[in-house]
């Protein structure tokens, strides 16, 4: 409604300047996020999934695994935490 756009257009839309839909946008931020706390924090890959906003610990590990090539687990690993 704020943007005076249909659903349908305003995802159009989105793709066409982002070149990401609205989800794999928003995945990409909190990917990030969580890529960042798994290096710098403790705290375990289930909090931190939670905290960057994700409800599903499997949908989390999978999308991680997809964005980074390896599991969160192995990220932070690998990284030397």
């Amino acid at each position: 409604d704020a943007a005076d756009m249909s659903s349908k257009y305003f995802c159009y839309f989105f793709k066409e300047m982002t070149r990401k839909t609205p989800i794999e946008y928003l995945n990409t931020y909190r990917l990030e996020r969580a890529s960042r706390k798994l290096l710098s924090s403790d705290m375990s890959v289930t909090d931190i999934a939670y905290s960057c906003g994700f409800n599903d610990l499997s949908y989390f590990i999978k999308v991680f695994k997809d964005f980074k090539g390896i599991s969160p687990k192995q990220f932070r690993i690998k990284n030397g935490i």
